[in-house]
């Protein structure tokens, strides 16, 4: 079964007040609205989660005629909630302002929503669906959405960065975010 997700995730969240440990905080999600597994999933962290109709479905993303690509997802649950983005590969003599490293460590952070069951999920930025003609590739663009605690984006948030990367991952499910503690993530994304 295939699974979209859309979703604002807040992190460097100091959830145990150690002053060192980073948590994610996503306390909203839009998911494939034929994914029950997945949403039901997320709402046992507390999430709240909006199942979705994706486009292109089944696809991480499609590509529109000038080259762009795009992302796209409307809420099937009598929400108005909704997403869209668009981006492109950075121009010759562009440069993404961000690392690989940033993404890895923002990545594996443990994922929270009501902040005493957290999901680990460790992603791998070191294997062979992540080099070479699949290597990251930087990409700049906009995002458009009304997912919450977000609702005032509807203008879109203007030039962001990210990157276009396939990572396998291995998650840790319903885990006592007391228990991870000194939690710093997984260095070299293995």
């Amino acid at each position: 079964m295939h699974q979209q997700r859309f979703g604002w995730s807040f992190p460097f969240i100091d959830l145990l007040g150690d002053g060192y440990s980073s948590f994610t905080m996503a306390p909203a999600q839009m998911i494939s609205d034929d994914n029950q597994i997945a949403i039901n999933g997320s709402r046992d962290y507390g999430t709240i989660v909006h199942p979705t109709k994706f486009e292109p479905g089944c696809e991480a993303y499609g590509r529109l005629p000038d080259g762009s690509t795009y992302f796209k997802g409307h809420a099937t649950d009598g929400s108005d909630k909704y997403v869209m983005l668009e981006f492109s590969s950075l121009a010759e003599g562009e440069v993404n302002p961000y690392p690989i490293e940033v993404y890895q460590n923002l990545t594996n952070q443990p994922i929270f929503a009501n902040g005493t069951q957290c999901d680990r999920m460790v992603r791998l930025f070191n294997t062979t669906i992540s080099q070479g003609q699949w290597a990251p590739v930087p990409v700049k663009g906009s995002v458009f959405s009304n997912l919450e605690p977000m609702e005032d984006l509807t203008d879109g948030l203007g030039e962001v960065f990210g990157v276009l990367i396939d990572t396998p991952f291995i998650e840790f499910n319903g885990q006592d975010c007391t228990t991870l503690k000194g939690y710093s993530g997984t260095g070299p994304g293995d």
